[in-house]
């Protein structure tokens, strides 16, 4: 985002990303480095996607196939791709896993897990820090 900025003009929401709140962390993140920021409570950044020109999505998992991130990155996914919104995954590089690891990561999910896994092809690309 530093480096867009110099390129074009661009606006900034960041969804609180509830319960836990990483997404109040990126803002304050953001705002301690200059940026504007508006934050959304979660359910209203699928109704705004109309108006975005790209989402970027953080990943605490990466596998082969398939991601594992909060509850309700799928059906922001699913609502951007017919709206030709771009949805990038965005993790260090530490997150992508190979098939074991991702597939034991898997399998610790229980049903009140906050997480969800969302197959890769949900996602215009997947961006690390080394590519």
């Amino acid at each position: 985002l530093e480096a867009a900025r110099g390129q074009v003009q661009f606006n900034v929401c960041c969804t609180e990303a509830q319960p836990i709140g990483e997404g109040l962390e990126m803002a304050a993140d953001l705002i301690a480095i200059g940026f504007e920021v508006e934050v959304l409570q979660d359910p209203v950044a699928i109704e705004l996607l109309p108006g975005m020109d790209l989402v970027l999505a953080g990943a605490d998992a990466i596998g082969p196939e398939s991601a594992i991130n909060k509850r309700g990155t799928n059906a922001l996914a699913q609502r951007a791709r017919p709206l030709e919104v771009p949805f990038y995954l965005v993790a260090a590089a530490e997150k992508v896993l190979p098939a074991q690891l991702f597939d034991e990561a898997v399998l610790r999910q229980g049903a009140e897990s906050l997480t969800e896994v969302i197959s890769l092809d949900s996602f215009a690309a997947v961006v690390t820090d080394v590519g």
